[in-house]
């Protein structure tokens, strides 16, 4: 079986303004970023505070992360390897 590109472990960090996905590695996978104060969050199209951890958690969860995603926000960015 070949080796995975982010293994796991992987754990939830969270900063003053989002919660971050790192694998065994250290390596980044996702930032989830969040605002609680509802005109900012509308202003930004953020998530709550809430939304962003429930994204974060479930997303260091899965048993399988797809060589080349990066997830940001809420919305799935393909790497340049990924487009073609």
């Amino acid at each position: 079986m070949p080796e995975r590109r982010f293994p796991p472990p992987r754990n939830v960090e969270e900063t003053e303004t989002c919660f971050l996905v790192r694998d065994a590695n250290r390596q980044a996978l996702g930032y989830f970023h969040f605002e609680d104060e509802p005109g900012w969050r509308s202003a930004a199209n953020l998530l709550t505070q809430d939304e962003a951890r429930r994204i974060a958690a479930n997303i260091a969860k899965l048993p399988k992360f797809f060589g080349g995603l990066v997830i940001h926000a809420h919305r799935l960015i393909l790497s340049p390897r990924r487009r073609q």
